[in-house]
């Protein structure tokens, strides 16, 4: 995290351009490409590039922003912007795709530490492939920018940086993988804006504007509008905030004179905590981001819901919509990690865990322009952040080349479709079939491959009374017909409905997993008025802690 996203929205002048049009940048390809800074007011600023000459002049705030023609892929650039006395020349631009790819720790986790990846970063060669780290921060209130210049830049964040050896190594390796394979599928330069926190809640990601328009989430809104307050018009709210600002500033300063690099804050920075809520991550490192000009956005988040698994079907939703908004892309592909398996096996059919929340990003595609990666085969029981993330970029880059770059490939695995009762039994039919079913497993490679006269496992069933037993469980065509002698008149199945539903094999023949599922019907939210309580006092519990 770095203070000076804390302290406010003073700049001066001479930062001229926002940081993160810098050297080696990547811009969105084929779409007007906005570029901004600050200078004083009425200044007047003039953008070069190519043969475009774009001018603009500082408003009362001293914002001043150009939209540049949209531009093809082509040999690296060079940007030039003049205000008076003051200069700024950007070299080697490159013009292609640009992600962002956002989320907590399974996002943030490096290349360095992923399985393979120091076979990876000792034969990086991507020079097409460029990343910008964002600096991590909490904020009561959104920046203007949180893209320090000079000394205050942490080392590697804030700049972006080719994805060759030793650099790499820093990248998120979900990004880095999804980008090597989709550079190498369409052949054009692809540039990473990482951007996630961990332990980060979804909570934080979404802005004061996004729950003050939402009728079922709208007390967050007014949570936010109370913590604003707090911090900003309380002389408590002010000492404690500056109080704390200034603690972490001396251990920052100290950590420096020793030659270490710099800690994640403690728990609080002023009232804010560290893992976020009511915005304070969209403020400090989504707001300052925008309006760059990208093809779409990664989501890898979620494990920080496990008390909150049933609001997030109404959360990841109102985030797809809040960025469209601001972003103003209004179809803006959004392409989300359905979280993998992990914690203990149960050895009787489980009433959820993680499959609530598997299910309610699940759902999110219901929301157009999205997509899923099913990663229910890769995680590991006792490790929250398993080291195969070349599967899961992977899985992305798939999905955006079938949703987003029209390439007529199976790019999802099977996902539920609807069920038809059959004597003593219930046939599942399924969308994403591609050239069919099959009972997979890994081979020694790490290949999905059909595993002939094998049993399909993580299946369960149930009558009226909703009480579920493990079932049988066959492929039969494109769909899967579920019984057991246990439930004569059965109503309802389940498919790998555990946090840990290890051995889960139901694939498509391209070798992507079946998405987690219930055919019982989603259970009905809460009273506003209990959902009302329940987020106020858990915000107010963790404001406590």
């Amino acid at each position: 995290f770095v203070l000076t996203a804390m302290c406010g929205n003073s700049f001066s002048a001479e930062e001229l351009v926002s940081r993160i049009f810098s050297d080696h940048m990547v811009l969105q390809r084929d779409v007007s490409v906005p570029v901004w800074g600050w200078v004083n007011f009425g200044q007047v600023v003039t953008v070069s590039i190519d043969k475009q000459r774009k001018v603009a002049v500082g408003d009362a705030n001293g914002k001043w922003i150009v939209r540049l023609d949209a531009m093809a892929v082509g040999l690296p650039r060079k940007m030039t912007i003049l205000s008076g006395a003051k200069k700024n020349e950007i070299d080697d631009i490159l013009v292609g795709e640009v992600w962002l790819a956002s989320g907590q720790s399974n996002m943030v986790f490096p290349l360095n530490q992923a399985e393979g990846g120091k076979q990876e970063i000792a034969s990086a060669v991507g020079r097409e492939i460029r990343f910008f780290n964002v600096s991590r921060a909490v904020a009561p209130k959104q920046l203007r920018d949180n893209l320090p210049f000079g000394d205050d830049t942490p080392a590697g964040l804030n700049v972006w940086k080719t994805a060759v050896a030793p650099d790499v190594g820093d990248f998120s390796a979900v990004a880095y993988f999804f980008a090597v394979n989709l550079h190498q599928d369409i052949g054009v330069p692809v540039g990473i804006i990482s951007n996630a926190v961990s332990n980060s809640a979804i909570e934080a990601w979404i802005s004061r504007e996004g729950y003050a328009g939402s009728s079922d989430f709208k007390v967050i809104s007014q949570y936010y509008e109370g913590l604003a307050n707090y911090v900003e018009n309380t002389p408590q709210g002010k000492h404690e905030y500056a109080e704390r600002s200034m603690e972490y500033a001396n251990q920052q300063a100290s950590l420096k004179a020793a030659g270490k690099p710099p800690l994640w804050p403690s728990k609080y920075i002023g009232p804010v905590r560290s893992d976020g809520f009511a915005s304070t991550f969209y403020n400090a490192m989504m707001h300052p981001l925008i309006p760059y000009a990208m093809r779409g956005v990664l989501w890898y988040q979620g494990e920080a819901q496990g008390d909150r698994m049933d609001d997030y079907r109404g959360l990841l939703p109102l985030l797809i919509d809040d960025w469209r908004t601001h972003l103003e892309q209004e179809s803006l592909p959004f392409i989300f990690v359905q979280l993998p398996n992990w914690g203990p096996r149960n050895s009787m059919p489980s009433s959820g865990g993680w499959a609530v929340l598997r299910e309610a990003q699940l759902l999110a595609l219901k929301v157009p322009h999205t997509a899923m990666a099913v990663t229910i085969d890769i995680g590991e029981a006792a490790n929250i952040h398993p080291r195969n993330k070349r599967d899961v970029g992977t899985r992305l880059s798939l999905a955006a080349l079938g949703t987003v770059y029209g390439k007529k490939i199976t790019y999802s695995g099977p996902i539920y479709s609807f069920m038809k009762p059959e004597k003593g039994g219930i046939r599942l039919a399924f969308n994403h079939v591609g050239s069919g079913l099959m009972v997979g497993f890994k081979d020694a490679s790490g290949k999905v491959v059909a595993e002939e006269g094998a049993k399909l496992q993580q299946f369960a069933i149930a009558s009226a009374d909703m009480k579920f037993v493990w079932a049988n469980a066959v492929i039969e065509g494109d769909s899967v017909v579920v019984w057991s002698p246990q439930i004569p008149v059965p109503v309802a199945v389940r498919y790998a409905w555990a946090s840990n539903p290890e051995g889960a094999n139901l694939y498509n023949r391209a070798g992507l997993p079946a998405s987690p599922f219930r055919t019982d019907p989603v259970i009905a939210v809460e009273s506003a008025a209990a959902f009302k309580r329940r987020i106020v006092n858990g915000f107010t519990l963790k404001q406590k802690q």
